[in-house]
């Protein structure tokens, strides 16, 4: 029978080395595949970030029928580093069902079960434990525009892509000690109300910034880091990358604790968006290497805003 053991197994699971574990995500990025030896078991598990399920099978590689284990996402520590963030589990388990009907009964209550972010990890979203059950994105209103006069950028419309990672490899080699500059702008975000939105900016494995905001948010620049206010975000990586390294950004909306059924529509595309909703336009400006951090551009380019590639999943059952 499943105990507690279990349990303390699943748990040792999050402080363990991410070294000997095997990941890969399905080829329609909708599920993240975790198959590790933890505790004396092996376990195989599939994540869900569409709908925040962990399911699985564990069983003893020298030979044992397996047990089988169903997870629901609880909640997190609301970290913004992917690899860091614990996240919290609701989870049953069961022995093998051996004649039909399976019976739900059958399950038992495990408890609350932390894992770390770095359990899921790499994936092809690099932010995929950051992403909130049920936050997708209709890629319609996601790509490369030419709006801002001698400045093309990359835009995600937020009243219908309510999660988006973008990623694509650096354009030049980036030293410990030079100064990136990076310019975000939103437009006007109205809703969801009461909720929060975050932006996160990676560089290879490593989290370069991280920002939560409230909404309704303002029409400005994500920020301001440097001289001066509403300048964009400036900082120092701390070591070296090479040129390639793959850069990414995260950007999240995330709904209020209770939201009223009324406040949304289902759309036919199954995609859940605010009534009467304006769109809230996020733009990705520029990254350079080498700015003197003062609200004017200067140095190398470090990405191209026509080269991003969205790989976070878009609509239900779409990619």
């Amino acid at each position: 029978m499943l105990t507690l053991a279990l349990v303390s197994v699943l748990v040792s699971a999050s402080l363990a080395s991410a070294q000997s574990s095997g990941r890969q995500t399905t080829p329609d990025g909708r599920y993240v595949l975790v198959n590790r030896e933890e505790g004396g078991l092996q376990w195989a598990i599939l994540y869900s970030p569409d709908d925040g399920t962990l399911t699985g099978n564990v069983f003893d590689p020298g030979g044992s029928d397996p047990s089988y284990i169903w997870c629901e996402r609880a909640g997190d520590d609301g970290s913004l580093d992917p690899a860091a963030i614990e996240i919290q589990w609701r989870c049953e388990g069961s022995e093998a069902c051996k004649i039909s009907p399976c019976d739900a009964s059958n399950w038992t209550d495990l408890g609350q079960v932390n894992l770390g972010g770095f359990f899921f990890l790499p994936a092809a979203d690099p932010f995929v434990t950051l992403q909130e059950p049920g936050t997708v994105c209709d890629p319609a209103r996601v790509g490369f525009v030419n709006e801002f006069p001698g400045s093309p950028s990359f835009e995600v419309d937020t009243s219908i892509c309510r999660y988006a990672t973008m990623t694509q490899p650096s354009r030049v080699a980036v030293g410990p000690d030079d100064t990136l500059f990076v310019r975000v702008w939103n437009f006007e975000i109205a809703e969801p109300p009461r909720g929060s939105g975050s932006f996160v900016l990676m560089l290879g494995d490593e989290v370069l910034y991280g920002e939560r905001f409230d909404i309704p948010k303002p029409s400005g620049l994500l920020g301001p880091f440097g001289v001066g206010d509403g300048v964009g975000i400036c900082l120092r990586p701390g070591k070296a990358f090479p040129e390639g390294t793959q850069v990414a950004y995260n950007l999240q909306l995330r709904n209020p604790p209770e939201v009223m059924p009324a406040a949304f529509e289902t759309t036919p595309d199954g995609l859940e968006r605010p009534l009467h909703s304006s769109p809230g336009v996020v733009h990705m400006l520029e990254i350079t290497v080498g700015s003197n951090c003062e609200g004017e551009p200067e140095g190398q380019p470090l990405i191209a805003n026509g080269a991003w590639r969205r790989v976070s999943i878009g609509v239900p059952g779409a990619p």
